[in-house]
């Protein structure tokens, strides 16, 4: 598919799943398409469970958990949009004062339009985003704030003026046309008390406030997207001492493509904004024939209907792109409280100042079974993210430990997980996001050392966990696509559990190119968890005893 990045590596037969996504523009059913479920009903997933138990000398097993009780979902959800709204409400009264220009237009090239909303052929990860220099310093020293006229004065690419009630309010304006959202990029910040910044649009969605240094305390953060091709930047100081002592530069602007659209035009009917638009295939993003949508797998079967929840689409930064992956957070023993660890791939994002911009969304997937896109309201999300430990291919399995800032308004399940061995020919689960679509799933039968399955020399066994090969229709569905990287690949225990054993790599093939629909000549690929677990056990297994003996 060749809207998915793809990562060619020493051996012609690797293909890392991160991939850009595309998002049609030509008219059709809000229904996801090829991508609901077949016209017969899946087979039983009873038939699929591993009926072996784990013995504790073949590896640890730790049960699926729920997060620290969060406020009730609809009660939440209510207060957040009351809070938010309350925000947008202030903002307007602040700039009612101010005549403010024309929002700055910001333009991407032709290249970098083509490569977040075309067809790029194999690339190292899926992209759906491209900054935009801007290189705005805002410095509020030197300003004349006793002389201010009615409507404000320029400052900066934007407006300083007075509001009714006495602050100071500073507000500017970026536009990229054709952006399905935009993310603002703030440096050298230096908010004095009592100053406020925020990021917004005209539907009324709101980011903030910022405050000091930024949400890091380090001086420089990317905004959270915020939907549509403008974004506004508003700033309110309490007093002149304040605001003179204040200062931040708008360095860039992030352009999401129309490969976010799924996403953002979910987001976007939550403001009633108007009409959603249709789109074809897998509610707007391009997939493979066979994906098949999670839902008409999980809603007959409790573990994974669980395990579904625990899942999100990642959106990140690195360098000046925007790219997609999937990941999904993990339990740990003990009394203690759940923490919000969460695994994804390595060739996702590797460092802190990827994991600092990330933008989990968590619950996207379809109403029902063949049901409509997303559900109004459906999406919740988590902001920023500390890197725990990671570990590169091909020597670690191409693995990423975060803890997220915390977990989304509602709570969320986190996956039980097992280090143990993967039986043989025992079916290895897929639950993701390809090309940033709403949740999809497949799997494929473990083949452990079967020379008949492509296996890259750089993804070496038992580093890595391959499943594929049918020997019948019931041998596999779905399928794995850029954007599913980093997703959780599952067992189905017999006894009603679904421990996470991996995360996607990616595909192997013999083909020129890989036909993900084809488990036999395309191998699926997952870093092994048996072979993360001693980096990360620390974190997830608590084997101290409350006597401090071990």
């Amino acid at each position: 598919m060749s809207h998915h990045t793809c990562r060619w590596l020493a051996v012609a037969t690797s293909f890392a799943l991160a991939v850009p996504v595309l998002a049609s523009a030509a008219g059709g059913s809000r229904q996801p398409g090829p991508a609901a479920c077949p016209a017969m009903a899946p087979p039983s997933l009873a038939a699929l469970a591993v009926t072996t138990t784990f013995a504790p000398q073949d590896g640890t097993t730790i049960d699926a958990a729920t997060s620290p009780p969060q406020p009730a979902d609809a009660d939440a959800e209510a207060r957040a949009h009351a809070q938010e709204r309350a925000r947008f409400d202030r903002i307007l009264v602040e700039r009612s004062g101010l005549v403010v220009p024309a929002a700055t237009p910001l333009a991407l090239s032709a290249q970098q339009r083509v490569g977040i909303d075309g067809a790029v052929g194999r690339e190292d990860r899926p992209k759906i985003g491209e900054a935009i220099d801007v290189g705005q310093a805002v410095d509020f020293a030197g300003a004349d704030v006793a002389h201010l006229p009615h409507g404000g004065a320029a400052l900066s690419r934007g407006v300083l003026g007075r509001a009714d009630g006495g602050a100071f309010v500073w507000e500017t304006a970026l536009e990229s046309a054709g952006a399905k959202a935009l993310r603002v990029e703030f440096t050298d910040v230096a908010l004095a008390d009592g100053v406020q910044l925020f990021v917004y649009n005209e539907d009324g969605q709101v980011w903030g406030p910022f405050t000091g240094p930024g949400p890091d305390q380090a001086g420089t953060f990317w905004s959270p997207s915020v939907f549509g091709d403008t974004v506004r930047v508003h700033l309110s100081a309490a007093d002149p001492a304040a605001l003179a002592a204040s200062r931040f530069t708008l360095a860039r602007a992030m352009h999401l493509g129309m490969r976010a659209g799924a996403l953002q035009d979910d987001i976007r009917e939550r403001y009633a904004t108007g009409p959603r638009p249709d789109n074809i295939d897998y509610c707007g993003a391009q997939v493979p024939d066979c994906t098949q949508n999670a839902v008409c797998w999980i809603d007959a079967n409790p573990a994974l209907a669980t395990a579904s929840d625990a899942i999100a689409h990642i959106e990140f930064v690195e360098g000046s792109s925007t790219y997609i992956c999937t990941g999904a957070y993990l339990s740990q023993t003990g009394n203690a409280p759940q923490q919000p660890y969460f695994m994804t791939a390595n060739h996702c994002l590797s460092t802190q100042a990827s994991a600092s911009t990330l933008e989990a969304f968590f619950k996207f997937r379809t109403a029902a079974c063949n049901g409509t896109c997303p559900a109004q309201g459906s999406v919740p999300r988590v902001n920023g993210s500390t890197l725990v430990v990671t570990g590169a291919l091909p020597s670690y399995p191409d693995f990423t430990f975060l803890r997220l800032s915390g977990f989304p308004t509602g709570g969320a399940r986190l996956l039980g997980w097992t280090s143990g061995q993967v039986p043989e020919a025992a079916s290895v689960m897929h639950m993701g996001h390809p090309a940033g679509s709403p949740l999809a799933f497949s799997f494929r039968r473990a083949r452990l050392n079967n020379g008949s399955l492509p296996h890259p020399a750089d993804w070496p066994e038992p580093t890595f966990l391959y499943s594929g090969l049918a020997s019948s229709s019931s041998d596999w569905a779905g399928a794995i696509a850029g954007g599913s990287s980093g997703g959780p690949a599952l067992l189905l225990g017999s006894d009603g559990s679904a421990p996470f054993v991996g995360q996607l790599l990616g595909a192997g093939y013999t083909q020129t190119s890989p036909d993900y629909c084809d488990p036999n000549g395309t191998s699926t690929v997952d870093g092994a968890f048996r072979v993360t677990y001693p980096r990360v056990s620390r974190y997830l297994y608590d084997r101290i005893f409350r006597s401090g003996f071990e």
